[in-house]
């Protein structure tokens, strides 16, 4: 923090940051954080078929859909996740 921002700052963005995750939905970005740690020990391709396999797994979810529509119908645009 050599810049002079204090602790209390970078604690109240990250708290921010954390609450903005936690409004998107759950599934998807919980399946891409599981891909991201298997990954390590797998080849290319089978990296890209677990990423598949596991983003197939959230579409059948319906979370994909839900998540469509509310953007559809006006929730989340302009970078914002307060309407989420």
């Amino acid at each position: 923090m050599s810049d002079g921002t204090t602790s209390a700052t970078m604690m109240r963005v990250a708290c921010s940051f954390a609450e903005d995750l936690a409004r998107f939905p759950q599934r998807g970005l919980r399946s891409d954080r599981l891909s991201v740690y298997e990954q390590w020990s797998l080849s290319w391709a089978e990296a890209l078929g677990n990423e598949t396999r596991r983003g197939l797994e959230v579409l059948r979810s319906g979370e994909s859909v839900e998540g469509a529509r509310r953007f559809a119908a006006g929730h989340g645009r302009h970078g914002s996740a307060s309407d989420l």
